[in-house]
């Protein structure tokens, strides 16, 4: 969780700090790290990228965990595993502070899909509705 935070905070760090960092490839960056971290088996970071997680229950964040688990072996069962994760394209409403980024799963066997992550900005950081 703390690497997952650290590099969240080096990625907001650099878009407050220089302006030719072009804020929707963060944003993209930050959706796949997020979805990386579940494919690694690190739950806690997944679940700690989710919007829906903030200011809840233990018992809530561990029903979060059992569903990415869950998740992550129905796709095994179905489709061989999510064997990698690419961006393929972002887009940030500034207003709103929210974005939508497309991310393409490509699967065990040999299919691939692409994802909508809806994400929000709460307090600098990027979360996944």
């Amino acid at each position: 969780m703390c690497r997952l935070f650290f590099t969240l905070l080096v990625l907001a760090t650099l878009v407050s700090c220089r302006e030719s960092v072009d804020e929707a490839q963060v944003v993209a960056q930050t959706a796949q790290l997020y979805y990386e971290s579940l494919l690694q088996g690190r739950y806690d970071e997944f679940v700690g990228g989710l919007d829906s997680h903030v200011g809840t229950s233990t018992a809530y964040d561990e029903q979060l965990v059992a569903n990415a688990k869950m998740f992550l072996e129905q796709q095994q069962s179905q489709k061989g595993g999510i064997s990698s994760i690419a961006v393929a394209d972002a887009q940030i409403d500034k207003k709103r502070h929210t974005a939508d980024v497309f991310l393409v799963f490509t699967y065990g066997d040999g299919s691939s899909e692409q994802v909508l992550v809806p994400m929000v900005e709460r307090e600098g950081v990027w979360l996944m509705r």
